[in-house]
């Protein structure tokens, strides 16, 4: 994803931790009361980890097994009576997992065996009448013909039923089934999804300043929010050679052990460089003073004399629950941290005594 894609995803996850009030806010008429901080130098703070990169858990060899060939579901679990399958079951490589009703795919099958056989007994009594002067060529090429067309069907028709079913391409974890037994499915239609969940993947996009240190075999750190920020170590399989279109930055693909199946695809990480905020020119801030301001940029509200002035910024790496601003902001400016989201340019603000407002008082006072 891209930088405005990861600061979004960001405040919204920042949104989602800190929702559970149904906040009102009464008509009225002087002043929002906000929180504020004072802006400082990124390289100045302590206690963080590094620059985290925002991405999502994926499977390794994540594939999604589907027919080649329409038809009637007939079986897709373990069969015996087992049911479907269910999420999560772990299968081998060349198990049957799903399979068409075979009644028709083998009529067509020992039809075309048999319109082959027949050709073929043609063809060779031709070949013979030809030898004796009893055959002219043309017959020979129409008895040719038909052998071949006919042993050509026979190997749709063959095809076709080792296409009604669905083996496992290789030992994995079933992550959805998006169909049951009995239902009627196209050629192409999405059945299964498996994944190698031995290792996992995550794909992250970092800045060309980074690209001298970052390449296969780099070890980095990963870590989980929904499994209480624990850290896994990762490694660097793949650096791409060219950025994203429409962004500045490179694709990185991080591989992470997973023997016992504790990262699941779709979880969000954070993957952290460490060395980037030495590199990192800038001021820190929290991501809740970020707004969005149009498809593309960012915004945060400085405090001015009883003001909220809203100042376009441009953003760099995020921190854990902070970002640094590249542009637009210097240190010892304050900042609108709380109830951002509240105010328009030039909209009178109180800060709250502590620095900081709760979700009761960010209403007009």
């Amino acid at each position: 994803m891209d930088r405005f894609a990861q600061v979004m995803s960001a405040i919204a996850a920042l949104a989602w931790v800190g929702a559970g009030c149904d906040v009102k806010h009464p008509p009225p008429p002087d002043a929002f009361v906000v929180g504020a901080i004072e802006v400082r130098e990124a390289a100045e703070q302590g206690g963080h980890r590094g620059a985290a990169y925002l991405a999502t858990v994926k499977g390794r060899n994540q594939l999604t097994l589907s027919f080649k060939v329409p038809g009637i579901v007939d079986l897709i679990g373990p069969g015996e009576d087992a049911g479907d399958w269910q999420e999560g079951s772990v299968v081998d490589r060349g198990q049957l997992l799903a399979r068409l009703k075979p009644t028709d795919f083998l009529a067509a099958s020992n039809s075309a065996a048999a319109q082959a056989e027949m050709d073929g007994t043609q063809y060779e009594r031709v070949v013979r009448l030809l030898r004796d002067g009893a055959a002219s060529q043309q017959e020979y090429e129409r008895a040719l013909a038909a052998r071949r067309a006919s042993e050509a069907n026979f190997e749709l028709r063959r095809q076709d039923l080792l296409d009604s079913r669905i083996v496992a391409p290789f030992r994995g974890t079933l992550l959805q089934r998006e169909v049951r037994a009995g239902e009627t499915v196209g050629a192409g239609q999405p059945v299964l999804t498996l994944a190698d969940l031995s290792e996992v993947e995550i794909e992250v996009g970092v800045p060309d300043r980074l690209l001298d240190g970052l390449r296969p075999g780099t070890e980095v750190r990963v870590s989980v929010p929904a499994l209480r920020e624990q850290d896994f170590a990762g490694v660097v399989q793949e650096v791409g050679v060219a950025a994203r279109e429409g962004s500045r930055l490179f694709r990185a693909v991080v591989r992470v052990a997973n023997p016992d199946g504790r990262l699941r695809p779709g979880m969000a990480a954070s993957v952290y460089l460490d060395d980037a905020l030495r590199v990192t020119p800038g001021v820190l801030v929290p991501l809740s003073a970020l707004v969005a301001r149009g498809e593309r940029d960012l915004a945060v509200f400085v405090a001015d004399e009883g003001h909220a002035r809203q100042r376009r910024v441009r953003t760099g790496d995020i921190l854990e629950s902070s970002i640094v601003v590249t542009q637009g902001l210097a240190a010892g400016e304050w900042v609108v941290a709380t109830g951002a989201s509240l105010l328009h340019d030039g909209a009178p603000i109180r800060i709250a005594s502590d620095g900081v407002a709760s979700n009761r008082s960010l209403e007009r006072r």
